[in-house]
């Protein structure tokens, strides 16, 4: 088996060996190295894997409702590897846009590579957090735990794009 998964700065190969043992060789273009343990976290721990353009290529274990993030905000959730232990999500939102409201059903690791300020909106559509010149810090290159989490929206109010890897764990 054969799969590759690409992103901007990120090239990984994956060999599945005769014995169904992943084989991962990667080129990899960023300076910190955290990025690298969330992918190789998220890469490890799949036996076999196959690399999917959108939700429809899938087979998910769990049936997943309306409200899921790639159901319900495709333009800014893309699987890029999914399998029946983790799926690899690119979240973009260009500025000045705000996402559908969803939900992400398991708990994750978040990598933010492109901080952008948010507006934070609940499933009623309250406003829950800004961010503002003076609160807004983001320290790039570490990665962030995330429980499941509700319907929300996020909505990008900087004039810098806002992107990250989410790594969804299912078991």
């Amino acid at each position: 088996m054969f799969a590759r998964l690409n992103c901007k700065n990120l090239n990984v190969v994956i060999v599945t060996t005769y014995i169904g043992t992943p084989l991962i060789i990667w080129k990899f273009y960023m300076r910190n190295s955290n990025f690298f343990i969330v992918v190789f976290v998220a890469l490890i721990s799949c036996q076999s894997q196959e690399s999917v353009s959108s939700y429809s290529d899938v087979n998910p274990t769990l049936e997943l409702d309306s409200m899921d993030a790639v159901i319900a905000a495709p333009e800014s959730h893309e699987i890029l590897l999914e399998n029946d232990r983790v799926r690899v999500l690119r979240v973009k939102i260009n500025p000045g846009e705000r996402e559908p409201m969803h939900n992400h059903n398991w708990e994750s690791v978040m990598y933010v590579d492109h901080p952008a300020m948010i507006k934070y909106y609940d499933d009623k559509g309250n406003l829950v957090f800004e961010s503002n010149k003076s609160n807004f810090s983001y320290d790039v290159g570490n990665p962030s735990w995330m429980e499941a989490e509700g319907i929300h929206a996020v909505e990008n109010i900087d004039t810098l794009e806002y992107s990250a890897i989410r790594v969804e764990l299912k078991d």
